[in-house]
């Protein structure tokens, strides 16, 4: 896929520029989409009739284009073979599995060749028919690869790699020569394999009867043909034979409440969801609308400041072009219900007017940490501003206004 290596392309032709007939030449190119492309590789030698090798330095040249784009779809398919011979749990062991040895491989033998070693079935039927893209497509769709965020190499790779260690899960060979699955991931995962694994559990411990083997091609073949459709979509969209599909973002909405985290409710496309949510795939260029919620949390009023991104509307439409977390952030106040307050008189005389006590409720929330007390003074009629006069600290549910002035008085907690 990426050169680097030469390739002999075998045709049994005479060659103008040698002067005489050769059984084919060999070529190397940078990368085969390249080559598809632009028919750019480089000539490395040829073969002559009596089956001799004869090798040069490089020689760049630009093949013509529809002889190059022949070869190349033939290369791709070579790779497609062996990206579904990496469904077959024998191949994703490395188990040898010779048929003419009488080591054949169960799996194998019940998809292509149940009649025996000697090919397929006279008849032309054999069970591996049973799976095709209608039933891949009830496993799933192209598998889910961000074209922009990841590297060719990075692309091919997770294909090759998820198909092998899905294959790898079950076991291979026959009863007497047993060859276990596993769900090793030594070279790293990805959310693919940890959903999967998760679902299937353990690897499986089979006698190869036939249901066993329909539950390794539900999973694996139906896999080999996802990977394959998205190869295939991953080659003729880097060759412009057809536009790149959309990226699709995984993007979640959580809530921000201080002292609590992101607990609480949300509003995700009209649907109440709890926070954080599930991830939704969100398919570039589409949108996804939230709405956060006012809501009374352990005896705190929390109303909605912001959205990470900054907008302030409380219902917000929102454009992903990345995998994305959306965060609304809250403002707590604490909640007056239980707070009870009240107003006793002080002891007092007619030259000295008492003076009045407040009482208050213990807020139930320990966050809530201090108490401020406010007053509003009346003179000549007319009411003031509201001042602040004191600040207690919690445990403290008492307070005197030290003179006898005519108020209106309020506690708050903070």
């Amino acid at each position: 896929m990426f050169g680097g290596h030469s390739i002999f392309f075998a045709k049994t032709a005479f060659d103008p520029e040698l002067g005489k007939v050769i059984l084919g030449r060999f070529y190397s190119y940078n990368s085969l989409v390249e080559f598809f492309n632009t028919g750019h590789c480089y000539s490395e030698g040829y073969i002559d009739l009596a089956g001799v090798v004869y090798m040069n330095s490089p020689v760049e040249i630009f093949m013509n284009l529809n002889t190059a784009q022949k070869y190349a779809y033939m290369i791709l398919g070579r790779v497609v073979h062996l990206l579904t011979d990496l469904g077959v749990p024998a191949h994703a062991h490395a188990d040898l599995h010779p048929c003419d040895l009488q080591d054949k491989d169960e799996y194998e033998m019940y998809m292509g060749n149940p009649d025996g070693c000697n090919g397929e079935p006279i008849d032309g039927t054999f069970p591996a028919q049973n799976w095709t893209a209608t039933t891949a497509a009830t496993q799933g769709g192209l598998l889910l690869i961000n074209f922009e965020g990841m590297t060719d190499y990075e692309i091919i790779r997770y294909l090759f790699y998820t198909q092998q260690q899905i294959a790898d899960h079950f076991p291979s060979g026959r009863i007497g020569a047993y060859w276990p699955g596993n769900n090793n991931l030594l070279n790293g995962t990805n959310n693919y394999l940890i959903s999967r694994y998760s679902t299937l559990g353990s690897p499986p411990n089979y006698s190869f009867t036939t249901n066993e083997m329909n539950k390794i091609a539900d999973e694996s073949f139906n896999l080999s043909i996802r990977a394959t459709a998205t190869l295939y979509m991953w080659f003729i969209s880097k060759t412009n034979l057809i536009p790149p599909p959309p990226n699709t973002y995984n993007v979640n909405f959580q809530n921000n409440f201080v002292s609590l985290g992101n607990i609480g409710n949300i509003n995700v496309n009209g649907t109440l969801y709890t926070s954080p949510t599930n991830n939704f795939n969100v398919t570039q260029g589409v949108t996804i609308t939230a709405t956060a919620i006012n809501q009374t949390l352990n005896n705190i009023d929390y109303t909605f400041s912001n959205w990470s991104t900054g907008s302030t509307n409380i219902t917000e439409t929102f454009y992903p072009n990345a995998n994305t977390t959306y965060t609304a952030n809250f403002i707590g106040k604490p909640n007056f219900s239980n707070r009870n307050l009240a107003f006793v008189g002080a002891p007092g005389n007619p030259r000295n007017p008492p003076k009045v006590q407040l009482s208050w409720n213990e807020h139930p929330n320990t966050n809530v940490t201090q108490y401020k007390i406010w007053r509003k003074v009346k003179h000549n009629g007319v009411m003031g501003d509201p001042s602040l006069i004191a600040t207690v600290n919690r445990g403290t549910t008492t307070y005197t206004v030290p003179d006898n002035k005519r108020w209106i008085c309020k506690c708050k907690s903070v």
